[in-house]
């Protein structure tokens, strides 16, 4: 066991061969000189396109205040009866597991307004049905344009900002050493989606400015670009 002079004795040793001469601390700009085409700026930013939608796809999701499970097709029905009456197509209208399921193709998008006011009045005489809440899912046909178009709006902002900070830090930016993105996804029918919920139609709440009827086309890039 190291006596009390001897644990001093090792403090000391330790200290001496820790301490050198000063740490010679060069500028930002001149390290990122010295260090070669590897080093450089690199931003990340974000980008949109919005289209309006070619399709959507509503659930609506009933339940009892009874309980009692899903509630019977044939009590259904008076809903899918509502929605006809607004102007959805009988033959799209599918009714399984408690829920009432719909498309609608463009341009009859704004017949989704029109069937929520119908669907919740069909109910109003049965006070224990509620429509408990509705997923909407917007298509857009044909997206690989928009996709194109949110990528190069997220490196255009990328651009813009790296020549933000190039001039902060007194430099410039010369060529794209890096680059990485990630878009919204296109699925197998060159679609792009988006969605929303809402908690309940009784309410009213889709009551559409256009926003309830776009889809924004979201992408992202990560410039490296070297110094000059």
């Amino acid at each position: 066991m190291l006596s009390l002079p001897g644990i001093a004795t090792l403090v000391a040793a330790l200290s001496a061969a820790q301490i050198g001469p000063p740490m010679q601390v060069s500028p930002p700009l001149a390290n990122a000189r010295a260090a070669g085409p590897q080093d450089g700026i690199t931003v990340s930013a974000a980008g949109y396109a919005q289209a309006p939608a070619d399709a959507a796809a509503v659930t609506l999701f009933v339940y009892s205040k009874k309980g009692g499970g899903e509630p019977a097709q044939a009590v259904l029905e008076p809903a899918v009866d509502a929605l006809v009456k607004a102007g959805i197509a009988r033959e799209s209208i599918v009714v399984r597991n408690g829920s009432i399921y719909f498309t609608v193709d463009h341009p009859q998008l704004a017949a989704i307004q029109g069937a929520l006011p119908g669907v919740t009045a069909a109910y109003q005489a049965q006070s224990d049905l509620v429509v408990n809440n509705a997923n909407i899912v917007l298509y857009v046909n044909n997206c690989a344009k928009y996709q194109d178009a949110a990528r190069n709006a997220a490196i255009a902002h990328a651009r813009t900002k790296a020549e933000s900070v190039a001039q902060s830090l007194g430099v410039g930016i010369g060529a794209i050493k890096a680059f990485n993105d990630n878009e919204s996804p296109i699925d197998a029918q060159g679609r792009c989606q988006g969605g929303y919920q809402i908690p309940s139609y009784q309410n009213g709440e889709l009551t559409s400015p256009a926003d309830y009827l776009t889809v924004r086309i979201f992408a992202n890039a990560t410039i490296r670009y070297a110094i000059k």
